[in-house]
C-alpha cells in the first residue's frame, strides 16, 4: 500500500468522525445561501472550490490540517489560490487529492482545474518576456567567448616565452 493511499484512507476515517466544529470562510468563498446557482462574474478557482467545500463540511483550517497532515498556513494559501507553499506542482497535486478525499470533492476535477490554471499562468509569463531565454543564451555566449580568448592569450604567452 502506498503512502498516498494510507494517508488518504486515514484522512477519510478521521473525516467520518463527527467533530461539531464551526468555520469561518471569507464571503467571496462562501456558497450562495439561496440555493440558486452562483452567478458571480469571478471565475471559480481551485482555491475557491476548496474554501467552499471546507465551508460545506463546517471545518476549521486547523481541523482540516489535522485530518490531512497539511500545515494550516499551506491550506490558507491554497484557499487563496496560491500553491507556492506546497513545494512544487507535483506536491500540490498530491495535496489536492488528499484534500478531495476529506472534503468529498472530485480529486481529478481539482487537479485538472489546477493544471489549467498552471498552464494559463505559464503562458502568461512567457508572453510577458519573450526575450528572456535569448538574453540568457547571449550571456552564456559571452562567458564562453571570454574563456576562449583567455585560453588563446595564455597559449600565446607561454608559446612566445614571455614568462
Amino acid at each position: 500500500m502506498s503512502l498516498y493511499t494510507e494517508r488518504a484512507e486515514r484522512a477519510a476515517e478521521v473525516a467520518d468522525e463527527d467533530i461539531g466544529a464551526t468555520t469561518s470562510v471569507p464571503d467571496a468563498a462562501a456558497p450562495a445561501a439561496t440555493g440558486s446557482a452562483d452567478v458571480s462574474t469571478e471565475p471559480v478557482t481551485v482555491g475557491t472550490r476548496l474554501a467552499r467545500a471546507r465551508a460545506a463540511q463546517e471545518l476549521e483550517i486547523e481541523e482540516l490540517s489535522r485530518r490531512t497532515y497539511i500545515r494550516p498556513g499551506v491550506l490558507r494559501r491554497m484557499e487563496e489560490n496560491d500553491f507556492e507553499a506546497c513545494g512544487g506542482d507535483c506536491y500540490a497535486r498530491g495535496q489536492l487529492r488528499i484534500l478531495s478525499v476529506v472534503l468529498n470533492v472530485d480529486g481529478d476535477e481539482l487537479v485538472s482545474l489546477f493544471d489549467q490554471d498552471l498552464a494559463e499562468s505559464d503562458s502568461t509569463i512567457e508572453d510577458d518576456d519573450p526575450w528572456q531565454s535569448t538574453q540568457r543564451r547571449g550571456a552564456r555566449t559571452l562567458v564562453w567567448l571570454g574563456l576562449l580568448i583567455l585560453l588563446v592569450v595564455l597559449g600565446l604567452v607561454t608559446r612566445v616565452g614571455w614568462f
